[in-house]
């Protein structure tokens, strides 16, 4: 140990050789002084020495590099300063070069503001000067003109100096009023006020050419003397009179020829009380269209380009008014030569009072003529009535109509006059409609070689047709209407029809069954069957009738507001067809109910027939059920009879109604029975052969009534009752009719199940 300690001692610092130590021998001080061998010092001392030489090794190899690194520094620190002075320089020069720059820039900037504001006012002067050499020219260019009669000349030199008055501004104009300024302003004012007396005189005489030559080319009804002083309004800023000298030739024109025509069309009338021709009021309507389309077609770029959009809707407006007047006179003469105000109250009367029932007003005949002309004539005047509002918009393009010109339009005595013959129209046309539905069930009669009466196919003809011809009103509210009535028709007087027709009919019908197969049916069998296609043909008729005019509303109606409308009234079409189709199938129920007990037989043989079948019954012939066959022959003989009298859906229908019954007993029946696995797969066959059988009489497939048979006869065929959970729930691929407790009580049905394991079942 005193060596050791020794050494310890003698070392210049404790703290350091222990460090060492601890550094070298990777502990800390601690463990130094846990040392308890002079082996382990030793080691210790040893491996601190031999780091501490390793160490001083290290710091004289990197003195060594200090000179160098010195030498580096100073070189650095001199190459920068130089640098830094060449940069100091550069930028001083710079410095001096952008403030001479600056300065320069400064004094063209100056430059140029002087010289664009000396530009300006050169310009200022030149326009100036432009202005007054070309209100020189126009003042004394307007007096040869005038002299000699070429008035648009002078027309153009008074538009020009009245443009260039509104380019001098109210500030030059007050200079030159006040004499403001110097002598030249004073002069050139004087200038100015004489220049202008010159014009005004100049402008008033044109004006008063224009007026009284304007006035005297209307008198005489020269064309193109309206047309050339109409033109000649425009630059005299005089566009409401030259739009009153136009619209007052074209509407004088057009009232002449709607006078003739309407003279013609009452000599006419006159005519046709004596034998001759018809007075034909749609003709003389669209002459009178056509006059004022005419007139504004041939004159419509002058009334744009002249008047402008303002003055040229009123220009329309009041071309317009001629047909306001005209066609107006003309759609009431047309009421009062066919009484449809008297036709109209008595059918409203008629409505009132039941007493009057029998008294029709008109023949419905004699109203569906009636009905084509105030189809055409409102179909004409929306024609019209559209033609005039698309010019009107041309007028303001680019800019859309104002609605206002459009109210004001619709709401003019034409536009009032042609709503009054659509509330006619409505109302003769519910007349029509129910006055030959009525008539059409009153002499309802069979047609050869058709399933269903005549009232069937002439309703819905009338029907058709007054929808299709309320579509061509283009009116909404109209259609509307009438196909409000033709719903309520169908729903009311038509649908009690039908009933009545029904009633007792499945008794008559039952009865008149062929005593024999092979026979013909009993006398009015035809006419009874005929009740049942009436129902069932009329639903399907119905659903047609709403889509067809479904499909013409829109074709026809481009708003969608208006389509909907329509769309929402063709909807209660749809409840109607359902309640005829109800109506038919409470009938045939009835009917199915009269044919029942002819089946009843085959389904006692059902009843009596036994499914405990054992291995003897396997042989040829044993143990076979006969009651399939017996039903299906059944089947063919009561019903088969019926399929030629009745319409392929009422057939059907009734088949279904039936073996809704029939399966629905033989459900009863077989849940009462015991069954061994050969009676099941004997159950099966039978099942089966019904679905084969019974498939060829109807078009629509019998699978799904026989579910519940089938799924019944599938589990009576199971080896053993654990093998139903196979089929059963997501494992099968069977979409099961039967509940879990249908499933129980059929496999309770076999023999040879243990009720234990069945109520073990974990379904």
């Amino acid at each position: 140990m005193a060596p050791a300690a020794a050494v310890l001692a003698g070392t210049a610092s404790d703290g350091v050789v222990a460090a060492t130590v601890g550094g070298a021998a990777g502990f800390g001080l601690e463990a130094v002084r846990q040392l308890a061998s002079v082996a382990d010092v030793n080691r210790l001392l040893h491996e601190a020495s031999a780091r501490e030489r390793a160490i001083d090794a290290e710091l004289e190899q990197l003195l060594s590099k200090r000179g160098e690194l010195e030498q580096c520094l100073v070189e650095l620190h001199m190459s920068t300063e130089e640098m830094l002075q060449v940069m100091k320089a550069e930028a001083e020069a710079l410095a001096a070069s952008t403030g001479d720059t600056a300065a320069l820039a400064e004094k063209v900037s100056r430059k140029v503001r002087e010289l664009d504001t000396a530009q300006s006012r050169v310009q200022a002067t030149l326009g100036h000067i432009g202005v007054v050499l070309d209100r020189l020219h126009a003042v004394e260019g307007i007096q040869a003109p005038l002299a000699r009669e070429d008035y648009e000349a002078a027309a153009e030199c008074v538009a020009r100096y009245l443009e260039l008055e509104d380019e001098l501004g109210a500030a030059a104009a007050g200079a030159a009023a006040g004499g403001e300024g110097g002598g030249g302003a004073e002069a050139e004012s004087r200038q100015a006020q004489e220049q202008a007396k010159v014009l005004l005189e100049g402008r008033a005489k044109l004006e008063e050419v224009v007026r009284s030559r304007g006035r005297a080319a209307l008198r005489a009804g020269d064309h193109a003397d309206v047309l050339r002083f109409t033109r000649l309004t425009r630059p005299l800023r005089l566009q409401q009179e030259g739009m009153e000298l136009l619209t007052g030739f074209l509407r004088r024109i057009v009232a002449d020829r709607a006078r003739e025509d309407y003279d013609a069309l009452v000599d006419s009338f006159a005519a046709a009380g004596e034998g001759g021709r018809p007075a034909d009021y749609l003709g003389t309507l669209t002459n009178l269209f056509k006059d004022v389309a005419a007139a504004v077609d041939e004159h419509l770029e002058l009334i744009r380009d002249t008047f402008g959009p303002e003055l040229g809707l009123t220009a329309l407006q009041s071309i317009h008014t001629e047909c306001d007047v005209h066609g107006t006179k003309l759609l009431q003469r047309y009421a009062d030569y066919r009484r449809l105000a008297r036709i109209a109250g008595q059918i409203g009367m008629r409505k009132r009072d039941d007493t009057t029932a029998e008294a029709a007003p008109v023949e419905p005949r004699q109203v569906e003529a009636f009905l084509e002309e105030l189809l055409l004539l409102c179909q004409r005047s929306e024609e019209y009535t559209q033609y005039l509002l698309a010019r009107m918009a041309e007028v303001t393009a680019p800019a859309p109509l104002p609605p206002a010109r459009e109210t004001a339009l619709r709401g003019g005595a034409f536009n009032s006059a042609v709503r009054e013959l659509l509330s006619y129209y409505i109302s003769l046309e519910e007349y029509y409609m129910e006055e030959s539905v009525a008539k059409a069930i009153r002499i309802d009669e069979p047609v050869a070689d058709s399933a269903t009466t005549s009232m069937v196919d002439d309703a819905f003809f009338v029907l058709l047709k007054a929808g299709r011809r309320s579509m061509g009103t283009g009116k909404a509210p109209s259609v509307v209407a009438i196909l409000n009535q033709i719903n309520s028709l169908l729903s009311g007087l038509y649908r009690g029809a039908l009933a009545a027709k029904l009633a007792g009919v499945a008794g008559r019908l039952a009865g008149a069954a062929p005593p024999e197969p092979g026979e013909p049916p009993g006398a009015g069998a035809a006419g009874a069957a005929a009740a049942f296609n009436n129902a069932d043909v009329s639903a399907g008729y119905v659903g047609k009738l709403r889509q067809q005019l479904e499909d013409l509303a829109g074709q026809l109606f481009y708003q969608a507001n208006d389509r909907d409308r329509i769309k929402l009234v063709l909807a209660d079409l749809g409840k109607t067809s359902s309640d005829f189709r109800q109506l038919s199938t409470k009938a045939l129920d009835q009917l199915c109910g009269g044919l029942m007990p002819r089946l009843r037989h085959v389904l006692d043989e059902a009843a009596a027939a036994s499914y405990e079948l054992g291995g003897a019954d396997l042989a040829p012939g044993g143990g076979a059920s006969g009651w399939p066959q017996a039903l299906l022959l059944a089947f063919g003989v009561h019903l088969g009879w019926l399929q030629p009298l009745l319409t392929p859906g009422a057939y059907d229908a009734l088949v279904h109604l039936v073996l809704d019954k029939v399966v629905a007993r033989l459900e009863a029946v077989l849940s009462q029975k015991r069954f061994t696995q050969l009676g099941g797969m004997q159950l099966e066959k039978d099942v089966r052969l019904l679905v084969g059988g019974l498939s060829d009489m109807t078009a629509r497939t019998v699978r799904d009534k026989f579910a519940r048979l089938s799924q019944m006869a599938t589990l009576l065929t199971l080896e053993s009752v654990g093998e139903v959970l196979d089929y059963w729930g997501d494992a099968g691929a069977i979409a099961w009719r039967l509940t879990d407790n249908d499933v129980r009580q059929t496999l309770s049905q076999r023999v040879d199940f243990s009720p234990h394991e069945i109520l073990a079942l974990k379904l």
